[in-house]
């Protein structure tokens, strides 16, 4: 009878064990499910964070490199204004430098006016910048004094037109020269932009401010 009490005690503790551990494993198995999707969870929000900031570091990058772009626009802008502002403040000097010699020559009224014109970026004489110069340089007379005053169009850097409209200048004076006016009885001045006589908002316009202008002075009876 105690064999059969033992034996059936062990039966039921066996049954208990099972039924009792069975859904524990079950339950730990499920716990341990969740934990691993968990851990999957967890990598993709890293990856997706090491992403994000990755992303913001190469945007910050980006707009530093705009900043600094940016910023030579800015210093390059502020020279080309400086180089304006000294272009014009020369051309400026020179016009007061001519109106000044002009009024020098109290005696002297103009006899005659003409001028010539040149290509874009040129300093050299046309067959009709060279006819019409043949034609002043044969009305000089003793005493006479020949003004020389180049100028070009707005194209270009300031101080290359103050040096281009110069050239141009001296082109024509040399051309005079040899045509027996005496050097010393010219006067030349490169002004530059200044003074202009069209718009140099239109082609036309801009090709009759490539000019120089010659003023035969003569003196007052």
């Amino acid at each position: 009878m105690m064999a059969g009490v033992v034996a059936l005690s062990g039966c039921a503790t066996k049954g208990f064990v099972q039924e009792t551990v069975t859904p524990v494993e079950g339950r730990v198995a499920d716990l341990e499910t969740t934990a691993d999707e968990l851990g999957e969870q967890i990598d993709a929000v890293d990856q997706r964070s090491q992403q994000g900031i990755q992303q913001a570091s190469t945007a910050a990058q980006a707009a530093q490199a705009a900043a600094n772009t940016a910023g030579d626009s800015a210093a390059a802008a502020g020279r080309t204004a400086e180089t304006a502002q000294e272009g014009a403040t020369q051309a400026n000097t020179r016009v007061t430098a001519v109106e000044s010699r002009i009024s020098s020559l109290n005696n002297y009224s103009v006899a005659q006016t003409v001028t010539v014109q040149f290509a874009l970026e040129s300093s050299t004489l046309t067959d009709a910048g060279t006819a019409t110069l043949q034609g002043i340089a044969g009305q000089v007379q003793a005493g006479d004094f020949i003004e020389i005053q180049g100028f070009t169009d707005t194209t270009g850097d300031p101080n290359y037109n103050l040096s281009l409209s110069e050239r141009r200048a001296i082109s024509v004076q040399r051309y005079l020269v040899t045509q027996n006016v005496p050097l010393f009885r010219t006067e030349i001045v490169g002004l530059g932009t200044a003074l202009p006589v069209a718009d140099n908002d239109t082609r036309e316009g801009r090709e009759r401010n490539r000019r120089v202008e010659i003023r035969l002075l003569r003196a007052a009876n």
